[in-house]
């Protein structure tokens, strides 16, 4: 069984009685993940119990897939560079209806039937919106880095030559950055649309590509994944797509921490915009709703026998290295990252006086509000994103 923290949910299958429990082998080493994040759709049994159909995260995308339960085949059912958000499967009418989020569409509803066939799109949900919104270009990239090869998506805008850009760290650490539509991140299209490129990044540690690559980062965070971030920006400095002048980065969550080790350890960017962070791993071990399970996890050993790495990882102890203009957005409600991971770091970088600073706090707000809550804070969080980066970088342009 996985250990208690470890946040991969793999397809199990056992007898009515509970004995006999197994993992399906190929589902966990080859895609790793049931998609439970993205996707509100339970595992369904075929008709002749002989496989079972659900959704798994494999390299960005969210397809359907199906699984033998007596043998190792796997098949994919509903495929294509796009996330199955929610499904609804029926095995008796051999049919399935499925809604999906692509690049540059929120979502809209599919039927097909039970092998895949005859896909009929049912909706246009913002088909008038969309006709009067020039979207990016978005383009999935392979980057090598000193760790071996990773993914990511480049959010280009209808301009060519070097333009700012604004690196965009994903969560969880073992979430992911994909092909779905970036609810809650609207900031990368109105950059885009500014003469911005955005890349979102799956290095080390990401969910969907497979249970040891997302592993490969405990006990490592930052250390192992900003080196690989800065490969990708370097190459795509060399392709002449990125300004070196005009870099911004920002995250959330666990892409907030990125960002603050990546401003304490590195002096490239220009502006840094970090939300709802993990700034003090011992402090979060005793007030995050998940700190005293999730954090031995990550950092492979309880805080009592591990305390050296617990703070080496901790930022707050490296508050005064940073060079960057620092915002930090942070919900008042929220529980997995308490708002004092934020409080913490923003009196460490007023203490230190050497950067601008501010800090937005959003009454009310869960570690989720940017995706869930109010529309008014969401359309706040995303305006000060741009306004703070492009400030900084100097690059207000209107394309």
């Amino acid at each position: 069984m996985p250990g208690l923290g470890d946040p991969l949910v793999r397809v199990w299958v056992m007898n009515a009685d509970g004995s006999d429990a197994r993992a399906h082998a190929r589902i966990r080493s080859r895609r790793g993940a049931i998609a439970t994040a993205r996707c509100h759709a339970r595992p369904v049994w075929s008709s002749d119990d002989r496989s079972v159909t659900f959704t798994v995260g494999e390299r960005g995308s969210v397809p359907i897939v199906r699984a033998q339960v007596a043998g190792k085949g796997v098949q994919t059912v509903v495929r294509g560079e796009r996330q199955i958000i929610s499904a609804s499967m029926s095995p008796s009418a051999e049919r399935i209806a499925f809604i999906a989020s692509e690049f540059d569409n929120p979502s809209d509803m599919f039927v097909c039937d039970w092998n895949g066939s005859n896909e009929q799109r049912l909706t246009h949900v913002n088909a008038e919106l969309l006709s009067q919104i020039a979207m990016p270009r978005v383009e999935r990239r392979t980057f090598d880095t000193p760790n071996g090869q990773i993914e990511g998506w480049l959010v280009r805008p209808n301009a060519d030559g070097p333009v700012p850009l604004l690196m965009d760290i994903h969560g969880g650490p073992h979430s992911y950055h994909g092909t779905g539509f970036a609810s809650g991140y609207f900031y990368r299209y109105v950059l885009a649309g500014r003469g911005w490129s955005v890349l979102a990044l799956n290095p080390t540690g990401s969910g969907s590509y497979g249970k040891v690559f997302a592993h490969d980062l405990r006990g490592r965070w930052g250390k192992h994944d900003l080196p690989e971030q800065l490969a990708a920006l370097d190459a795509l400095i060399a392709e002449g797509i990125a300004d070196p002048e005009r870099l911004a980065v920002a995250g959330y969550s666990y892409g907030g921490f990125m960002t603050t080790y990546t401003i304490a350890h590195c002096e490239r960017y220009k502006a840094a915009v970090v939300g709802a962070p993990v700034t003090n791993l011992e402090s979060f071990y005793g007030t995050s709703d998940i700190g005293m399970w999730f954090t031995p996890w990550e950092m492979q050993g309880e805080l009592v026998s591990n305390r050296e790495l617990f703070r080496r990882l901790s930022l707050i102890h490296f508050v005064e290295n940073v060079t960057t203009p620092t915002l930090i957005l942070h919900g008042e409600s929220d529980d997995r990252c308490p708002i004092g991971q934020g409080e913490e770091f923003f009196v460490g970088l007023l203490a230190a006086g050497k950067v601008p600073t501010q800090m937005v706090r959003y009454p009310g707000g869960s570690h989720l509000f940017i995706i869930g809550g109010r529309p008014s804070h969401r359309v706040d969080f995303g305006q000060r994103v741009v306004d703070w980066v492009e400030c900084y970088t100097q690059a207000n342009v209107t394309m």
